[in-house]
């Protein structure tokens, strides 16, 4: 190295610094591209990670509220089922009911039958049995007055 140095002119020494610190501020601008390309995909992974972090969050709270619509909507099913019965059993009673106090009378006036068809088609839609059919069958055969 030092024979080197003693067949380089002066001029050429300082090209040869001014060549080897370029290449070093080339080394180290290369090492800064690199060093930012891996922060970028280091900052775009934690990014990533954090949307899935939500989404998983989103997706437990969407689970939960899912289960507490399911068991609300249960409730009020049976709440309704229950509503329905019921109103059955209102039904039918107040269909028995007229059916004694109009076959004891031995007619039925026409207000009175079309409130009871109207009943007696509720009673049906809401899915009464036969129980009633034979009665309202009764009271149609009824006179009218």
């Amino acid at each position: 190295m030092i024979d080197l140095l003693k067949t380089m002119t002066v001029e050429q020494i300082i090209i040869f610094v001014f060549i080897i610190a370029l290449a070093v501020k080339e080394v180290i601008g290369l090492i800064d591209f690199f060093a930012g390309k891996n922060k970028k995909a280091f900052e775009k992974a934690k990014e990533n990670e954090e949307i899935l972090k939500k989404l998983d969050e989103t997706s437990q709270k969407l689970d939960a509220i899912k289960n507490h619509f399911e068991e609300v909507t249960k409730r009020h099913e049976e709440k309704i089922d229950l509503l329905v019965s019921s109103d059955k059993d209102d039904i039918k009673a107040y269909i028995t009911n007229r059916f004694h106090h109009f076959t004891e009378l031995g007619y039925i006036d026409d207000f009175s039958m079309d409130v009871l068809e109207r009943r007696f088609e509720h009673y049906v839609a809401e899915g009464g049995n036969s129980f009633i059919e034979a009665m309202m069958g009764q009271l149609r055969a009824l006179p009218r007055k």
